[in-house]
């Protein structure tokens, strides 16, 4: 008996992937099948093919198990593998995750290879469809409010475009965006690579997020597993396009993209009482638009905390901004763009008029807040009763009288050690004889911290959260 035993003799298998598509909705079971075909004139040897987790289970050719070894083809042969799956949608996520993703492990001529698994375990809503990952969905809401079901989990998938009409997200609602890196090809037919998982509202469109402190709204990817609880970038991030008004985020958590939340020119978004950390890049990035922020936390980011470019109009009250273990600014401002970097020579204008207030700006930097201005354009600045972290934004060439021209009643270059809780478990709240105890101002209109505690009317606290004895 002659064996095709060099590296390169290799099986053909009918798929690289298996898929379960079906959505279980009772406990239930589905089995798929795929061939390995030896396509040379010599028997091959297949030296292991073993599975990984428990949730699947295998037949080959007849045989059941997890693990086979030394298995014979004939010349110009095939054999048949069942894959079979049993799923039970209303156990716990840790138990039955939104998607099931493991693998078929092969050993051939020492050569290892792969065929994936994939299966929808937990009953939720698939949104649009399933296949849509990898594709872009424009969803015309006709001029209507799209209310997602708050009963079950929505996963989404792909790139989903909403345009005119309202997406509205009540309390409780919870997202996961199916993300990652994606191939696709365009009309010239040239491969290139982008970030799967993003929400997009529209010119014409609106997201209105009705969380609540005790059922607020989750934003994040969708492996629950615990080794993925804090891995950064898992999808891309939602999207505000320009133009596009009347965006609302209350009591809404943000984890574990690219970038939190984008708004484009001209658009307008408020954020209340949300929880944005763990992202790639920025947590809201805005440029030449109009944003609000009221009390909310951002903490772990891969870079800034905000990013404000190319002017706009923003406001910030009583925010935490805990930008730790990256070399960016927690909050940055700029009043232009360079079209060229880093050249300069194309540079886009816009005037900046941006308000800080009540808001601890801090993390490992010298500098955590930064801003830059060119003539041309207006830079309005005001912050009032914060806290930062300011060095080289001092110097001359800088803004070596930021303290006198932009800020009143400020506090610079406070310790850590005075201010948060436990930096080390992520507990941004107010540790005893904080700094930031009874240094802000009262602002009517914003009677409760982020954990909906009452402010002290006389004397409040700096930041999202004020101090509990």
């Amino acid at each position: 008996m002659e064996f095709a035993d060099g590296n390169t003799d290799l099986p053909k298998y009918s798929t690289d992937t298996i898929r379960f598509d079906t959505v279980f909705t009772t406990l239930g079971s589905a089995i798929r099948i795929f061939k390995i075909y030896n396509p040379y004139d010599k028997f091959l040897k297949i030296q292991k093919i073993e599975l990984g987790q428990s949730f699947f289970r295998l037949n080959v050719d007849g045989l059941p198990g997890n693990s086979f070894e030394n298995i014979e083809i004939r010349p110009k042969d095939s054999l048949y593998v069942f894959v079979e799956v049993t799923v039970n949608p209303d156990m716990p996520v840790s138990q039955s995750p939104f998607i099931i993703l493991d693998s078929l492990n092969l050993l051939v001529n020492n050569v290892a290879q792969k065929i994936y698994l994939e299966a929808w375990g937990q009953n939720a809503n698939y949104f649009p469809a399933k296949s849509n990952q990898g594709q872009i969905s424009l969803l015309d809401l006709q001029g209507t409010t799209l209310v997602l079901d708050n009963t079950l989990p929505n996963i989404f998938y792909g790139v989903v475009y909403f345009d005119n009409g309202k997406l509205q997200i009540p309390k409780g609602t919870k997202i996961y965006v199916y993300g990652g890196i994606t191939k696709a090809k365009n009309s010239a037919n040239e491969t290139f690579f982008y970030n799967d998982g993003r929400i997009i509202i529209g010119k014409n469109a609106s997201i209105e997020v009705n969380g609540t402190y005790a059922e607020p709204v989750i934003f994040q990817g969708v492996r629950l597993e615990k080794s993925y609880e804090n891995v950064r970038g898992q999808w891309s991030g939602i999207a505000i396009d320009q133009e596009s008004k009347g965006n609302i985020f209350n009591n809404a958590v943000i984890k574990n993209n690219l970038l939190g939340i984008y708004v484009d020119s001209l658009a307008e978004c408020e954020l209340k009482n949300c929880i944005i950390y763990n992202n790639t890049y920025s947590g809201v990035a805005a440029n030449s638009a109009n944003v609000s922020v009221e009390n909310c936390l951002f903490f772990n980011q891969g870079q800034q905390s905000v990013s404000f470019s190319t002017g706009g109009n923003y406001t910030i009250q009583y925010c935490t901004f805990a930008n730790y273990g990256n070399e960016e600014s927690s909050v940055q401002l700029s009043n232009f763009r360079c079209q060229d970097p880093p050249f300069c020579q194309s540079i886009i204008r816009y005037d900046l008029h941006c308000s800080i207030s009540n808001s601890i700006l801090y993390g490992s930097n010298d500098d955590e807040f930064w801003m830059d201005s060119i003539s041309g354009a207006g830079f309005q600045v005001s912050i009032d009763h914060c806290i930062f972290r300011v060095k080289d934004l001092l110097k001359q060439g800088n803004f070596p009288n930021f303290i006198t021209d932009y800020t009143t009643n400020c506090l610079n270059g406070i310790s850590a050690a005075k201010l948060f809780k436990d930096i080390s478990k992520d507990n941004f709240h107010l540790d005893t004889l904080s700094a930031a105890e009874n240094k802000a101002k009262y602002v009517t209109s914003i009677q409760f911290d982020l954990d909906q505690k009452l402010r002290d009317p006389q004397s409040p606290d700096i930041g999202c959260y004020e101090y509990q004895k």
